[in-house]
């Protein structure tokens, strides 16, 4: 079943909006702050919601909903800033749901119909709740059934922790304790009854990267007919920053791209969508040595599975392979997209 087919029901859209404007009522942002994270465990699926009450610094307001370990150790690294400010590819890779309080003409047609359905009135700044779905790689989207049930729930969850935090500022603890309140529920002859537990985040899932053997054959003729340079090769893959559509969910596109340190020049490129592997780096790589003839005495990369792909191929064909900390060539030509997209739009 696609998203489209699994939009909420009437009675799902009814009881978000419900508990959105309840929380919205509250304003739990007059007291609380980004770094008092609780869980909000989804009585479906098992996974565990953390959540963030967002308002206190007066710009957006509302609730997100980190999913599971991988959503909370994304918002903990921009929250510490362990990454560069500058660096965005931490958009690209939230993974929540959130409920926001905004202008009406920040809402689109879907929203409108929606709230028009259930007859419903908003007015003023930062009044029209605003829902919506974040994946890797794809654009904010619109909730499904099971989406829109779980964020009613944490919505309601979220009060009721509010509302005691409020008056016991000890309730969530201690971060460095590596424990999170989270809020649980069983069913009982029907009915869900709601406890507090605390609990440690699931560990991260180890990456285990797969990919298919080089083509020893091919290296060993490229090899034979191309001379070692000395010239610098950079590359890496990131997402542009304009989402297209193909039907289904709006994503923005990944990109490959190689370029010389020397020259800067783009030696290959090559485009995917986020949910195919990063494989053409490789490719791109390869491609690039045939249509130059040079083969570069060194080549920079930042990201550890791009050294993992590509060590194949560089202890191959004898290229030294570097893990950097900056790609000034790669960096310029990602202004450069980002300029031309800005430009188009």
């Amino acid at each position: 079943m696609t998203q489209e087919q699994n939009r909420p029901s009437e009675a799902t859209w009814r009881r978000l909006y419900e508990a959105a404007m309840a929380f919205k009522e509250a304003a739990c942002w007059n007291w609380m702050y980004d770094e008092d994270l609780f869980g909000v465990k989804d009585p479906v699926t098992g996974e565990i919601g953390y959540c963030c009450v967002m308002g206190a610094g007066g710009e957006i307001f509302g609730l997100a909903v980190y999913l599971g370990s991988k959503g909370l150790d994304v918002y903990l690294k921009e929250l510490s800033r362990k990454t560069r400010p500058d660096d965005i590819e931490l958009l690209f890779a939230q993974r929540c749901l959130t409920a926001f309080f905004c202008y009406r003409y920040e809402l689109n047609s879907r929203d409108l119909r929606v709230i028009r359905s259930l007859s419903l009135r908003f007015r003023g700044a930062n009044a029209w709740p605003q829902f919506r779905s974040y994946r890797p790689g794809y654009f904010p989207w619109h909730l499904d059934e099971g989406e829109a049930s779980y964020l009613a729930i944490v919505l309601e969850q979220a009060l009721n922790v509010a509302d005691r935090f409020r008056v016991n500022r000890e309730l969530l603890g201690s971060a460095a304790s590596g424990l999170y309140l989270v809020r649980t529920a069983n069913q009982e002859e029907g009915e869900w009854t709601w406890k507090d537990e605390w609990l440690r985040p699931e560990p991260l899932p180890e990456e285990k990267l797969s990919f298919e053997p080089v083509d020893e054959a091919k290296l060993a003729r490229i090899k034979e007919k191309v001379s070692p340079s000395e010239e610098v090769w950079e590359g890496d893959f990131f997402h542009l920053e304009k989402a297209v559509a193909e039907g289904g969910r709006p994503f923005f596109p990944r990109m490959f791209v190689w370029t010389d340190v020397g020259s800067g020049l783009i030696l290959g490129q090559h485009v995917n969508t986020p949910d195919e592997p990063i494989t053409p780096l490789r490719g791109c790589l390869i491609e690039a040595i045939e249509n130059t003839d040079i083969l570069p005495r060194e080549i920079r990369v930042r990201k550890k599975e791009a050294v993992e792909l590509l060590a194949p191929v560089a202890d191959s064909l004898q290229i030294k392979l570097v893990k950097a900390a900056s790609l000034p060539t790669i960096n310029r030509f990602r202004r450069e997209i980002r300029d031309y997209l800005e430009s188009d739009r």
